[in-house]
């Protein structure tokens, strides 16, 4: 059986990694400059129709079965990068989320804690680090379960981790994306999986329905800029998930 992905660990992990004055910093900071963030943020973001295509590659349609999908042999050596530097989106994404400078510094490091949480449970699971088709998997599982609140299971999310993986791997404009690009790539899917379901359990922590009802849409925009469908059209499936038409 491969090593397990464990999506509501990491959620719970980064949550734990970024605990006490985040939460009250920046929840009371977002207000009229995270109007329509999706669009913002997702601006930031590479490979948005590729992660697309690798979605709809590697899911069967609506009515299709569902192929059990063996674990990919060697997915270090073709959805990985080699970092080029430390957190390259970590100031980039809280510079577009907030304006004020304290703000932004919070943020910056709440999302460094969720890079940090991730690559560590990566290691915990004997998961390949750096690994896009990892990362792709997290965020549109983590996005879901934070949008709809079902809670996707240890097999599903292995079976999204080996959707995106044998999506990437077959797809010629990934291959020829170099480290940076990649790692860009990872670092906000990495970033954006993990910072709305935060929002939630923090709101709904501090009984803000409002800020999570803002949070739970947030996370649906996000689904649906990346992979081209809304989440009310994602299923989850005993081995990962699809697409309905």
């Amino acid at each position: 059986m491969p090593p397990r992905m464990r999506i509501p660990a990491v959620a719970i992990g980064v949550l734990l990694a970024t605990a006490g004055p985040v939460a009250a910093q920046f929840t009371s900071s977002l207000g009229g400059s995270f109007n329509n963030p999706g669009s913002a943020l997702l601006g930031t973001m590479i490979g948005n129709r590729l992660l697309a295509d690798a979605a709809r590659k590697g899911a069967p349609r609506d009515g299709a079965t569902t192929p059990a999908r063996p674990a990919s042999p060697a997915p270090a050596a073709r959805t990985t990068f080699t970092p080029v530097a430390r957190n390259l989106m970590v100031k980039e994404l809280a510079d577009t989320l907030v304006k004020d400078a304290a703000a932004r510094q919070e943020l910056s490091a709440a999302f460094a804690g969720y890079l940090r949480e991730f690559d560590e449970q990566a290691r915990r699971d004997r998961e390949p680090s750096n690994d896009v088709g990892r990362a792709a998997a997290f965020f549109v599982m983590v996005n879901y379960f934070a949008a709809t609140g079902r809670e996707p299971t240890d097999a599903q999310a292995d079976g999204a981790q080996e959707i995106f993986r044998a999506g990437l791997i077959d797809d010629s404009g990934f291959a020829r994306m170099g480290d940076r690009d990649r790692q860009r790539l990872y670092e906000s899917l990495v970033i954006l999986g993990s910072f709305p379901i935060a929002g939630v359990a923090q709101a709904e922590q501090a009984r803000n329905a409002g800020q999570a009802k803002m949070f739970r849409e947030f996370a649906g925009e996000l689904v649906k800029t990346l992979i081209g469908a809304p989440v009310e059209k994602i299923r989850l499936t005993t081995t990962g998930f699809r697409i309905d038409e």
